[in-house]
Parts: C-alpha cells; sequence; structure tokens
C-alpha cells in the first residue's frame, strides 16, 4: 500500500485558496466605464505645450496595497522617439518615466493627479497602464482627463469627482440670463493655512467682450478691481457667498480667486449662481417694446409716484392722460417708488432716481429726434440743466414745465434744493417754456434778459371726477342747492397758505351759514365759531354726497407771491360738481366762469352772499359743461403733447 505524501493539500482546501484568489481579484461593476490596468493605453497630442496636467481616477481590490498599479509615461517627439522627461522623480530601467496610482478600497475610487514638464521637441504624449503587483486587481474608472491650461474653472471626473485647485488658479464664466439684475454665488472651498477675509475678484463683459464698468456700490481694490470679501477658517471647509448686482448690458460675469498669502483657500466645486429678476428685468422689457415711431416723454419731477394713494399732481394726472393717448412715459418721481409699481399703466415706466442712470445711457444711446421730449416739472436742478443740453444735441424737445413760484416755495422753508440760477439755466436751455398762470408767466420771463416765449398751459381735473360729479351738474341738483346755506373747502389746511383768519371772520358775519372744512393739516390750537364744521379728511367717493349741498365751493388762500401764482386744481374738481367758486386773487381765476375773486375780507363775505342768494340756473350749467370739455387731463393732455412735439 502507498502511502500519500504528507504534503499534499487536500482537494477542498486548494479550492477555497482558488476561489479566495478570484474574490480577491474580482471588482464589482460600476455605472461608469472601466477599463483593466493592463489593457490602458492613451495618447495625446502635446505640440506647442510646455506642461499638461493628467487626472486618472482609478480603484484597486486591495486598499491596503500601495504601488499596486502604474502608469508609463512616454514623450514622444515627431518620429516617434522617446525623450527624457527633465526632473521627472520617477523613473526605473524597465519602463523609464511613470507614476503609481493609490488604490483606494471595493467600494471606492482613487484619485491621481500630476503635471509634466514636457521635454523640448516632444510631440505625443503616450500613458501606457502596468500592473505592478499581480495579486491585485486595478481598473482605470471613466477616462483620464489632460489638459494644459493652468487656470480655469475646476474640472470634473467622469464618477462626479471635481478636481479641487488653490483659488490663485481658479476663475469661471457665469452667463448671465436677460433680464437679470442681480447674481447670488455659492462657493465651496476650504481655508489656508491661516484664516482670514480673503477677496474674490469679478469682471463683467458685455455681448460684444467690450469690459463692462460694475455697479457703483461695488468694493473696489487699488489693484485687484472689483472685488468681494469672503471669511475663511483655517483648513476648514466653507461656503462662500456672495451677491453681486449685474451693471446693464453685461452678459458674462467672471468671477476668479487671487493668491492672499497663507490665507489663499482652495476652491472644492465650482460656483453654483440663482438670480434676481424684479423691476430691472420690467426695466428692460419696458424699453425694448419701444418701437423708433412712438412717442417718449421722460418726466422729471417733484411729484410723487404714479399711483400714490392720496397724492396726485399735475404730472401724476398728465402721465396717466399721455400713457392713454399711447405715448410712453418714464416718470422720475421726487420720492422713491417704494410700494408703487415699477409700470403702473402698460405706458408708464417708473423709477427711483438711484436707479436712473442706465436708464439715461439707454435714452442717450437709442433716441434721437422729435419724437423724443424731456420735460423738467418744477425740478431745476443741476441733473437737469445736464438733461436738457444732452438731450437738445440729440435733437429731442425739452420743456421746462412751471407748476408753482419754486422761489416763494423756497422762502416758505418748502423745496429747500431750489436756487434761482439753477431755474433760469433751464429757462434760458430748454426749447420750450410752459407755466399753468400768467403771473407764473411774467415771473419767469423776468428771471431773465433772454427772449423767452412762455406758454399757458393750465391744470385740469381727472375725467372720473368729471363723470362721477355730471350727477351733481343738473337743474334738480341745483335746485336742492338752493335751499341750502352750506359753503365749503377741500383740500391742504396748512395756516403756511390756508386764511383761517378769513374764514372765521366770514363765519363770524354769516352765523346763519355752514363752513364744511375738508381735507388734512388742520391746526391744532384753531378756537373755530361753532358754524365751521372740520369733517376731516374724505376719499373722492365721499365727497359727492358731502358737495351736493354746497352752494359754493371756497379758496380763501393767505394772499401772497406764492398763492397769486398758482391755477388751483379745486376750483375744476368744484365746476365737476356743479358749483361756483369763492377764491383769493391766484392765478386765472378772474378770467374764469362762475368764479368770484376777492381781495379783502369784505369782498369775501359779499362773494359768499351773491353765491347763497344765486341759485344756478340751466344757463349757468351748459357753461360749466363748455369749461370741463376744455379742462380734463385728458384734453390738457392733448394740448400740451400738441406743443411738447411741436418741431
Amino acid at each position: 500500500m502507498t502511502e500519500r505524501p504528507t504534503n499534499i493539500i487536500p482537494r477542498n482546501l486548494r479550492l477555497m485558496a482558488r476561489n479566495a484568489r478570484n474574490r480577491r481579484n474580482t471588482l464589482p461593476r460600476l455605472k461608469e466605464s472601466t477599463q483593466e490596468i493592463s489593457n490602458f493605453k492613451n495618447d495625446y497630442s502635446v505640440h506647442n505645450v510646455d506642461s499638461v496636467n493628467v487626472a486618472i481616477e482609478s480603484r484597486s481590490s486591495h486598499a491596503t496595497e500601495t504601488g499596486a498599479a502604474l502608469v508609463e509615461i512616454r514623450a514622444l517627439d515627431t518620429q516617434g522617439n522617446r525623450k527624457t522627461i527633465p526632473g521627472w522623480a520617477y523613473v526605473s530601467a524597465r519602463v523609464g518615466e511613470y507614476h503609481y496610482l493609490a488604490p483606494q478600497g471595493e467600494n471606492n475610487t482613487s484619485l491621481t493627479q500630476f503635471t509634466i514638464n514636457l521635454p523640448a521637441g516632444a510631440a505625443t504624449l503616450e500613458l501606457v497602464g502596468h500592473t505592478w503587483k499581480k495579486a491585485v486587481a486595478t481598473e482605470i474608472v471613466g477616462p483620464v482627463l489632460f489638459w494644459s491650461d493652468k487656470t480655469g474653472p475646476l474640472r470634473q471626473m467622469q464618477t462626479g469627482r471635481m478636481l479641487e485647485k488653490s483659488a490663485s488658479e481658479y476663475y469661471e464664466d457665469l452667463e448671465v440670463p436677460p433680464g437679470a439684475c442681480a447674481i447670488e454665488i455659492r462657493l465651496p472651498i476650504r481655508g489656508g493655512k491661516a484664516g482670514g477675509r480673503v477677496p474674490f475678484r469679478f469682471e463683467f463683459y458685455c455681448k460684444n467682450g467690450a469690459l463692462a464698468l460694475p455697479a457703483s456700490d461695488m468694493p473696489q481694490h487699488k489693484t485687484l478691481g472689483p472685488i468681494q470679501l469672503c471669511q475663511t477658517e483655517s483648513n476648514t471647509v466653507s461656503i462662500a457667498q456672495m451677491s453681486v448686482r449685474i451693471p446693464r448690458k453685461v452678459n458674462t460675469i467672471r468671477i476668479a480667486g487671487v493668491q492672499w498669502g497663507e490665507s489663499t483657500p482652495a476652491v472644492l466645486q465650482n460656483a453654483t449662481a440663482s438670480y434676481t429678476y424684479g423691476k430691472s428685468n420690467e426695466v428692460s422689457k419696458f424699453l425694448n417694446n419701444i418701437s423708433e415711431s412712438d412717442k417718449l416723454m421722460l418726466i422729471d419731477t417733484t411729484a410723487p409716484p404714479v399711483g400714490h394713494p392720496t397724492l396726485s399732481l399735475r404730472p401724476n394726472n398728465l402721465a396717466k392722460a399721455w400713457a392713454e393717448l399711447g405715448i410712453k412715459i418714464i416718470f422720475l418721481p421726487f420720492s422713491t417708488i417704494q410700494d408703487q409699481k415699477s409700470i403702473p399703466h402698460e405706458n408708464i415706466l417708473q423709477i427711483d432716481r438711484s436707479d436712473f442712470e442706465p436708464i439715461k445711457i439707454w435714452l442717450l444711446e437709442n433716441r434721437f429726434g422729435k419724437n423724443n421730449t424731456y420735460v423738467c416739472s418744477s425740478f431745476p436742478s443741476n441733473e437737469a440743466i445736464s438733461l436738457v443740453d444732452s438731450f437738445n444735441i440729440r435733437g429731442w424737445n425739452t420743456v421746462y414745465e412751471c407748476r408753482d413760484d419754486m422761489e416763494e416755495f423756497n422762502r416758505v422753508g418748502y423745496s429747500k434744493w431750489y436756487h434761482p440760477h439753477l431755474e433760469r439755466r433751464v429757462i434760458e436751455q430748454a426749447r420750450k417754456v410752459t407755466a399753468v398762470s400768467q403771473p407764473l408767466a411774467r415771473k419767469l420771463k423776468s428771471t431773465t434778459r433772454k427772449h423767452v416765449d412762455v406758454k399757458i398751459t393750465p391744470n385740469g381735473v381727472s375725467d372720473e371726477t368729471i363723470e362721477s360729479g355730471a350727477k351733481l351738474r343738473t337743474e334738480s341738483v341745483a335746485a336742492k342747492r338752493a335751499a341750502s346755506v352750506k359753503i365749503g373747502y377741500v383740500g391742504h389746511l396748512t395756516e403756511a397758505w390756508f386764511d383761517w383768519n378769513m374764514l372765521a371772520y366770514a363765519a363770524n358775519q354769516r352765523p346763519d351759514y355752514v363752513f364744511e372744512i375738508v381735507g388734512h393739516g388742520k391746526p391744532e390750537h384753531l378756537s373755530l365759531p361753532s358754524n365751521i364744521v372740520y369733517l376731516g379728511p374724505k376719499s373722492h367717493s365721499e365727497l359727492p354726497e358731502i358737495v351736493s349741498e354746497w352752494r359754493a365751493g371756497l379758496i380763501p388762500f393767505v394772499a401772497s407771491p406764492l398763492t397769486r401764482s398758482v391755477d388751483p386744481n379745486k376750483i375744476y374738481e368744484y365746476y365737476a360738481w356743479g358749483i361756483p367758486c369763492v377764491s383769493a386773487q391766484m392765478g386765472n381765476v378772474r378770467d374764469y366762469p362762475l368764479a368770484s375773486v376777492y381781495s379783502n375780507r369784505e369782498e369775501f363775505v359779499h362773494a359768499i352772499d351773491k353765491y347763497c342768494t344765486h341759485n344756478l340756473s340751466s344757463a349757468d350749467l351748459d357753461v360749466v359743461e363748455e369749461f370741463l370739455a376744455q379742462c380734463s387731463w385728458t384734453a390738457r393732455a392733448r394740448q400740451t403733447s400738441e406743443l411738447f412735439f411741436r418741431g
């Protein structure tokens, strides 16, 4: 009987060992493409390149094995001859220049990155894979990245891994969507050796590649230019967040890191950006929808925004009426828009003065000729003088529209920005000058030695007020009023121009009359006769019922140069409500129908008596209707637009 050798390994143990080796050299499948290391070979053209960067993702069956596989690096000339890579640290007799791949286990991939300084005459770079430890399986995962530029955005491997880099080598171009007015940037970074505030610089480019200026509020560095600062902590990962306003016409923004000593961070991922559109998008759409044949009017005014719930001055009313006529309006109110709409009407764009600069540039670059009118409405400023000059050169109609005696407003503590020299400059340089009254026209002419033709363009009343008041302009309501002893006033009640003493005198002289006062600004200290009834502020919808019993409307203003130049809006409202008016000497009032002008308190009382004892006839009502047809804001808009756009 033959004895079995003692060194023979049982069959089952041999199978177990073979299976273990198989398991050791088998890697799980990935969704990314893979290539066994010994089958890997790639060629890259390196003509006219000094250095190249290489990034390889790989995986191995043993996480702890180092030097399990490598790539041979061959620099070849045009004839295919191998050239020595200067300064390369890893060289062997078998393969020449090489670089080991770092394994990272079955469930991960490793990243190998290196830079090659090419020898002179190199035309092709060839990478060849080699297994160095046959017991360890190694695969290349995805394509090898190969690039020559050192700076730019981060590159991404097929697995999604980002190739982080120093901020000093990072820049990225972000495309700006149409209508975007601001950008919010998030950039993952890791702090450098030292923490601190580090800058990122910005460049802004127009569609034609021209460099654009940043927004005026953006921080500037004396050598880096426009920057944003970000706080970093030493070797700590964080998100750098930067908010930047986008200048007009910019379609590309470049963000770039800089070398900042030991605080220079590493960029871990490319930037993500979100955009704000808001009002700038509305502005762009509005401007782009203006055709060359459209009439355009820029209104530069001391009035509040269009759509203000309680204040609607001449510029507001005319802007809406002009818009209804199809004229495109850019409205520049004195105050900010706040919660008012940027586009209160399809033909009206209103903007804050702080946002006007890009609009001005657009107007100067895109609008020429008599289809364009600039209206400086009682706001003679240095900016207005500059705009008049600029628009005159471009063939615009330029208008100085004077609504009030601004010098007198300034004298009583209002309009502190006003200076008579500025007004004179605007009057002399504008192509057309208008005033709401004859006294104001005479005042404007007296400010300059230059001959100025001042056109009279009176105030008006809204079509809605005329329409809603139609039921009060009837013989039946006139008969109802004949039994009343009420007189009233609607408007502001400040002592600066409302003559409370005159009103109290009349009330004492006529105790049987009732004086109803509607408005805001009433002084608190007043002691008034009992037949003066203060009703407080009222809405437009509440007024028709109140005024339906009034025999006349009052304008008891303090006599002054300020009030004498005014063409009072409220007289038109009184006519719309079907009542005559008793007024101080103001503007053109003496020429208006059913208006009694007084110069002292006795005349004031006698004028009130006249309308409290005289019933309006149908002929009187016809006169009122004819007058109103000429002074609605729609009618005024037609009259003024014909004047403003006339060559």
